[in-house]
């Protein structure tokens, strides 16, 4: 029996494509990778790891520091 997969945490995408192969059939083997930075991912079809660049939405809409700093002078 097939156990239901769940997505991601964070925000991850589920199948990024390998970037060896470029398939889809992968799965996530850590969402830390080795660095905090990146998340790290299994190629089904040509059995290699990956890492892939978190970025979120979150980081995104934060100010960046010189926009909080403007009126400050």
């Amino acid at each position: 029996m097939n156990e239901p997969t769940l997505p991601p945490p964070g925000g991850l995408p589920a199948k990024p494509n390998c970037p060896f192969c470029g398939m889809s059939d992968t799965e996530l083997m850590n969402p830390f990778g080795s660095q905090l930075s990146v998340a790290t991912y299994w190629c089904l079809k040509c059995r290699s790891p990956f890492e892939v660049m978190k970025w979120t939405s979150v980081a995104a809409a934060e100010p960046s520091v010189a926009a909080t700093h403007e009126g400050d002078e």
